[in-house]
């Protein structure tokens, strides 16, 4: 079973791009604080890079901005590359398969009036291009 949860925040501005047909996606990176302190009592927090494809990009765009609290669904995937070197290189990134808005209304954009605290935007694995 390949299933990730996640709750964050968004570390920029969500920034969609479109692939040579047309297929809107954007990576991001999500702020994931870690359930416990260090040593010194400071808390330590993960950054975790995730990817998502079509009109689910677009809304994510839309009504989020850097700081935005969301909850993600999705499965890790690895993939890899040749670099100039050729050396392979591996990106371990979560595929986001829905997405959820969680600041409070009065932290939201005026334009983000359409959805209310943990409205569920799903994606259809027709949606995905692969």
């Amino acid at each position: 079973m390949n299933h990730v949860n996640l709750i964050g925040r968004l570390t920029k501005d969500i920034e969609v791009k479109y692939t040579d047909n047309n297929t809107p996606t954007a990576t991001f990176t999500l702020a994931v604080p870690r359930n416990y302190k260090g040593a010194n009592g400071e808390r330590h927090t993960d950054f975790i890079r995730c990817v998502i494809w079509n009109k689910p990009a677009e809304i994510l765009q839309q009504y989020a901005t850097k700081g935005s609290r969301i909850g993600v669904d999705g499965e890790v995937r690895v993939r890899s590359y040749e670099n100039e070197n050729q050396k392979t290189i591996y990106i371990t990134e979560i595929l986001v398969r829905q997405f959820m808005f969680l600041d409070s209304k009065k932290h939201q954009n005026e334009d983000s009036e359409p959805f209310v605290d943990g409205q569920e935007i799903p994606i259809d694995d027709e949606n995905l291009p692969f």
